[in-house]
Protein backbone atom coordinates (compact mmCIF):
# COMPACT_ATOMS: atom_id res chain seq x y z
CA UNK A 1 0.00 0.00 0.00
CA UNK A 2 2.84 1.96 1.01
CA UNK A 3 4.49 1.97 -2.56
CA UNK A 4 1.87 2.28 -4.12
CA UNK A 5 0.98 5.93 -2.76
CA UNK A 6 4.71 6.65 -3.54
CA UNK A 7 5.06 5.28 -6.57
CA UNK A 8 1.56 5.28 -8.25
CA UNK A 9 -0.09 1.58 -9.80
CA UNK A 10 1.79 1.65 -13.14
CA UNK A 11 5.12 1.68 -11.45
CA UNK A 12 4.35 -0.49 -8.78
CA UNK A 13 3.05 -3.14 -11.60
CA UNK A 14 6.02 -3.06 -13.90
CA UNK A 15 8.11 -3.13 -11.83
CA UNK A 16 6.93 -6.42 -10.43
CA UNK A 17 6.55 -8.11 -13.42
CA UNK A 18 9.81 -6.85 -14.96
CA UNK A 19 11.38 -8.60 -12.03
CA UNK A 20 9.64 -11.50 -12.48
CA UNK A 21 10.84 -11.65 -16.17
CA UNK A 22 14.64 -11.55 -14.79
CA UNK A 23 13.79 -13.83 -12.06
CA UNK A 24 12.70 -16.23 -14.81
CA UNK A 25 14.81 -15.30 -18.04
CA UNK A 26 17.72 -13.34 -17.14
CA UNK A 27 20.04 -15.81 -15.78
CA UNK A 28 21.27 -16.46 -18.85
CA UNK A 29 22.59 -12.71 -19.07
CA UNK A 30 24.97 -12.46 -16.13
CA UNK A 31 25.06 -8.61 -15.42
CA UNK A 32 22.15 -7.46 -17.29
CA UNK A 33 19.67 -7.13 -14.54
CA UNK A 34 22.38 -4.61 -12.50
CA UNK A 35 22.72 -2.74 -16.08
CA UNK A 36 18.81 -2.29 -15.96
CA UNK A 37 19.06 -1.26 -12.29
CA UNK A 38 21.87 0.93 -12.88
CA UNK A 39 19.90 2.50 -15.49
CA UNK A 40 16.82 2.87 -13.88
CA UNK A 41 18.79 4.42 -11.32
CA UNK A 42 20.38 7.00 -13.50
CA UNK A 43 17.28 7.91 -15.50
CA UNK A 44 15.27 8.77 -12.05
CA UNK A 45 18.58 10.88 -11.33
CA UNK A 46 17.71 12.73 -15.60
CA UNK A 47 14.17 12.81 -15.06
CA UNK A 48 14.34 14.81 -11.62
CA UNK A 49 17.20 17.45 -13.03
CA UNK A 50 15.21 17.99 -15.61
CA UNK A 51 11.80 18.73 -13.42
CA UNK A 52 9.76 16.13 -15.05
CA UNK A 53 6.76 15.42 -13.59
CA UNK A 54 7.13 11.70 -12.87
CA UNK A 55 10.80 10.17 -11.80
CA UNK A 56 9.25 6.86 -11.06
CA UNK A 57 7.90 6.14 -14.39
CA UNK A 58 11.59 7.26 -15.48
CA UNK A 59 12.59 4.85 -13.18
CA UNK A 60 10.54 2.00 -14.61
CA UNK A 61 11.20 2.43 -17.87
CA UNK A 62 15.07 2.39 -17.47
CA UNK A 63 14.29 -1.00 -15.32
CA UNK A 64 12.98 -2.57 -18.40
CA UNK A 65 14.89 -0.89 -21.37
CA UNK A 66 16.82 -4.18 -21.92
CA UNK A 67 14.09 -6.74 -21.00
CA UNK A 68 14.10 -8.22 -24.36
CA UNK A 69 17.53 -9.35 -23.87
CA UNK A 70 16.77 -11.60 -21.75
CA UNK A 71 13.78 -12.56 -23.49
CA UNK A 72 15.40 -13.24 -26.60
CA UNK A 73 18.45 -14.87 -24.88
CA UNK A 74 16.09 -17.57 -23.04
CA UNK A 75 13.67 -18.14 -25.71
CA UNK A 76 16.89 -18.72 -28.54
CA UNK A 77 20.03 -18.26 -26.59
CA UNK A 78 22.55 -19.82 -29.47
CA UNK A 79 20.86 -17.11 -32.27
CA UNK A 80 21.43 -14.26 -29.51
CA UNK A 81 24.86 -15.58 -29.27
CA UNK A 82 25.03 -14.77 -33.02
CA UNK A 83 23.19 -11.49 -32.92
CA UNK A 84 26.05 -10.57 -30.08
CA UNK A 85 28.83 -12.06 -32.04
CA UNK A 86 27.69 -10.49 -35.71
CA UNK A 87 27.59 -6.97 -33.70
CA UNK A 88 31.12 -7.27 -32.36
CA UNK A 89 32.50 -8.60 -36.25
CA UNK A 90 30.32 -6.01 -37.96
CA UNK A 91 31.54 -2.70 -35.61
CA UNK A 92 27.09 -2.65 -35.21
CA UNK A 93 24.99 -1.74 -33.02
CA UNK A 94 23.60 -5.07 -31.08
CA UNK A 95 20.04 -3.65 -32.13
CA UNK A 96 20.92 -3.99 -36.10
CA UNK A 97 22.54 -7.67 -35.37
CA UNK A 98 19.31 -8.53 -33.53
CA UNK A 99 17.19 -7.51 -36.50
CA UNK A 100 19.32 -9.10 -38.96
CA UNK A 101 19.16 -12.56 -36.80
CA UNK A 102 15.59 -13.01 -35.46
CA UNK A 103 13.88 -9.24 -37.61
CA UNK A 104 13.11 -7.32 -34.37
CA UNK A 105 15.17 -5.82 -31.84
CA UNK A 106 15.25 -6.51 -28.16
CA UNK A 107 13.75 -3.19 -27.55
CA UNK A 108 10.67 -3.84 -29.58
CA UNK A 109 10.28 -7.15 -27.63
CA UNK A 110 10.53 -5.14 -24.67
CA UNK A 111 8.09 -2.18 -26.06
CA UNK A 112 5.53 -5.13 -26.76
CA UNK A 113 5.79 -6.29 -23.38
CA UNK A 114 4.95 -2.86 -22.19
CA UNK A 115 1.69 -2.34 -24.01
CA UNK A 116 0.99 -6.37 -23.37
CA UNK A 117 1.13 -5.53 -19.91
CA UNK A 118 -1.05 -2.04 -20.32
CA UNK A 119 1.55 0.35 -19.58
CA UNK A 120 1.36 3.96 -20.20
CA UNK A 121 2.05 4.31 -24.50
CA UNK A 122 4.61 7.05 -23.16
CA UNK A 123 6.48 4.48 -21.43
CA UNK A 124 6.37 1.32 -23.77
CA UNK A 125 7.75 4.13 -27.06
CA UNK A 126 10.41 5.28 -23.89
CA UNK A 127 11.55 1.44 -23.66
CA UNK A 128 11.17 0.25 -27.79
CA UNK A 129 12.95 3.64 -29.07
CA UNK A 130 15.88 4.28 -26.45
CA UNK A 131 18.37 3.58 -28.85
CA UNK A 132 16.79 5.71 -31.90
CA UNK A 133 15.34 8.32 -30.08
CA UNK A 134 15.10 10.19 -33.17
CA UNK A 135 12.41 7.60 -34.66
CA UNK A 136 10.08 10.05 -33.19
CA UNK A 137 9.10 13.48 -34.46
CA UNK A 138 9.35 15.29 -31.92
CA UNK A 139 11.76 13.00 -29.69
CA UNK A 140 9.14 12.38 -26.43
CA UNK A 141 11.23 13.55 -23.45
CA UNK A 142 10.92 9.90 -21.49
CA UNK A 143 12.65 8.18 -24.27
CA UNK A 144 15.56 10.61 -24.17
CA UNK A 145 15.98 10.25 -20.20
CA UNK A 146 15.98 6.60 -21.23
CA UNK A 147 18.34 6.83 -24.10
CA UNK A 148 21.12 9.25 -21.85
CA UNK A 149 20.55 6.84 -18.66
CA UNK A 150 21.70 3.65 -20.49
CA UNK A 151 24.76 5.55 -22.44
CA UNK A 152 25.94 7.09 -18.47
CA UNK A 153 24.93 3.13 -17.35
CA UNK A 154 27.34 1.82 -19.82
CA UNK A 155 29.66 4.36 -19.52
CA UNK A 156 30.04 3.89 -15.82
CA UNK A 157 30.15 0.25 -16.13
CA UNK A 158 27.40 -0.83 -14.09
CA UNK A 159 26.53 -4.23 -14.77
CA UNK A 160 26.74 -6.08 -18.07
CA UNK A 161 24.47 -4.73 -20.85
CA UNK A 162 24.78 -8.31 -22.50
CA UNK A 163 26.67 -6.98 -25.48
CA UNK A 164 29.96 -5.52 -26.03
CA UNK A 165 29.03 -2.03 -28.81
CA UNK A 166 28.12 1.02 -27.30
CA UNK A 167 25.21 2.91 -28.89
CA UNK A 168 26.28 6.24 -30.35
CA UNK A 169 24.95 9.00 -28.44
CA UNK A 170 22.31 11.37 -30.14
CA UNK A 171 23.19 14.78 -28.70
CA UNK A 172 19.27 16.01 -30.08
CA UNK A 173 18.32 13.76 -27.25
CA UNK A 174 20.41 15.62 -24.84
CA UNK A 175 18.94 19.02 -26.24
CA UNK A 176 15.55 17.72 -25.69
CA UNK A 177 16.48 17.66 -21.76
CA UNK A 178 18.29 20.76 -21.48
CA UNK A 179 20.88 18.97 -19.45
CA UNK A 180 24.17 21.06 -18.21
CA UNK A 181 27.53 19.67 -17.93
CA UNK A 182 27.48 20.17 -14.14
CA UNK A 183 23.65 18.11 -14.39
CA UNK A 184 25.71 14.96 -15.96
CA UNK A 185 28.22 15.22 -13.73
CA UNK A 186 25.40 15.38 -10.79
CA UNK A 187 23.40 12.33 -12.67
CA UNK A 188 26.88 10.56 -12.54
CA UNK A 189 27.63 10.99 -9.19
CA UNK A 190 24.10 10.24 -7.54
CA UNK A 191 23.98 7.02 -9.95
CA UNK A 192 27.25 5.70 -8.84
CA UNK A 193 26.15 6.30 -4.78
CA UNK A 194 22.44 4.92 -5.32
CA UNK A 195 23.63 1.86 -7.14
CA UNK A 196 26.20 1.07 -4.59
CA UNK A 197 23.36 0.96 -2.33
CA UNK A 198 20.72 -0.92 -4.24
CA UNK A 199 23.67 -3.59 -5.18
CA UNK A 200 23.71 -4.42 -1.72
CA UNK A 201 19.94 -5.27 -1.64
CA UNK A 202 19.26 -6.58 -5.47
CA UNK A 203 22.41 -7.88 -6.84
CA UNK A 204 21.94 -11.66 -5.14
CA UNK A 205 19.13 -11.52 -7.35
CA UNK A 206 21.04 -12.50 -10.51
CA UNK A 207 22.24 -15.62 -9.00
Amino acid sequence: THALVLLGFNVVKGIVLSTAVFETFGKSLPGLWSHSLGCAIASRLIARVSDLADPEEALLAGLLHDLGKAVLCHVAPKEFEQAVALAVEKKQHIGEAEQAVFGMSHAQVAGMLATAWSLPGSLSDAVEMHHLPEGTDPIHTLTAVVHVGDILTRALGLGLPGDRTMPPVNHEAIGKLGLTTEQIEAVIEGTEVEYAGSEELFGSWEG
